[in-house]
């Protein structure tokens, strides 16, 4: 698949969290944003919330909870797909607001800290 600028932004992901996108997890070790150049076409995402924060390793589920995840698609226009951490269902949900949506979806595209927080 061709290579985007999409994104996948991921507010407020606590440390010690595994997050999977497609074959890829990553056990966050400090803030992450998200991730960018996301190739175009379906996607999964799943994140394994570490309770405790400890980032204490179990061997079936990668931390000490179980995957939560959802779907997405990159189409042609590169727009970013916006998830906020839910800290009472320690998941990933929609943002609850368009505002809150938007607003997080610039600061992807302009702001330069907020990129370099953001996995590749």
């Amino acid at each position: 698949a061709e290579a985007g600028r999409a994104c996948l932004i991921c507010d407020g992901i606590p440390k010690g969290t595994t997050l999977i996108v497609d074959c890829r997890a990553f056990v966050l070790t400090e803030v992450c944003r998200g991730v960018r150049d996301l190739p175009r076409g379906a996607h999964f995402c799943a994140t394994v919330s570490s309770s405790d924060g400890s980032q204490q390793q179990h061997p079936a589920a990668g931390t000490a909870g179980f995957p939560v995840g959802f779907f997405f698609h990159v189409g042609d226009d590169d727009a970013p797909v916006v998830r906020k951490w839910d800290e009472e269902a320690e998941l990933l949900a929609g943002p609850s607001s368009s505002d809150e949506e938007e607003a997080l979806a610039t600061k992807a595209r302009r702001d330069p800290e907020f990129l370099a927080k953001m996995l590749r």
